[in-house]
């Protein structure tokens, strides 16, 4: 069995049969319902990878992987929603969450292990830190406020949190593209200070 190798614009054919396998790659196929489970799901143009043997002078597919990229933000409604209403930054007058961090829960107390606990670091110009429980810090995350309404997105919003602040606090939902959903709850760090926009 080896890879298929195929310069740009060379064409190979390949028999498939009822032992060939497949099966999804790449970020986005989370995202999938299903296996894949023949070639009804191959289009043309699209990114396979291809393992197969010779058998009788034919090349015959052993098994296909079908490449799924993720559609991120650009595609994101909610996500669109919120920068269209927000513009660049909060709006003028509002406490803004820029310089602050913020200790947030999602899920309940009472489940196995307890609450999902993240630490979110508001950064300026909408960009966002955050930390896992014991994890690593990322900064893939963006951020908007309109008054009260908190959007919050990471990972290029493979998971989004959106809430209400009522002062040092916020309430809302957790959901992400693999269908999960969960209630969340935020509260300031005292040691953070919020930044008002000037008038």
């Amino acid at each position: 069995m080896r890879p298929s190798s195929c310069s740009r614009g060379d064409t190979k054919s390949f028999h498939l049969g009822p032992e060939t396998k497949f099966d999804f790659r790449g970020p986005g196929s989370p995202l999938v319902k299903g296996p894949a489970a023949g070639p009804a799901w191959l289009t043309a143009g699209q990114r396979v990878g291809l393992e197969y043997v010779i058998r009788h002078r034919e090349a015959q597919a052993q098994y296909v992987t079908i490449w799924i990229e993720r559609k991120g933000c650009k595609d994101d409604a909610k996500w669109t929603a919120a920068v269209r209403r927000t513009g660049p930054a909060s709006p003028r007058g509002t406490p803004g969450l820029a310089g602050t961090t913020w200790d947030s829960e999602r899920g309940s107390p009472d489940a196995p292990g307890g609450p999902d606990r993240t630490t979110f670091e508001f950064l300026a110009g909408n960009g966002l830190a955050w930390r896992s429980r014991g994890g690593t810090r990322y900064t893939d995350g963006g951020w908007r406020q309109d008054d009260a309404l908190v959007f919050i997105e990471v990972n290029d919003c493979y998971a989004v949190y959106e809430g209400r602040k009522e002062g040092d606090e916020i309430k809302g939902e957790f959901s992400n593209i693999v269908g999960a959903r969960d209630t969340w709850t935020a509260h300031r760090n005292q040691d953070s200070v919020s930044v008002t926009t000037p008038r």
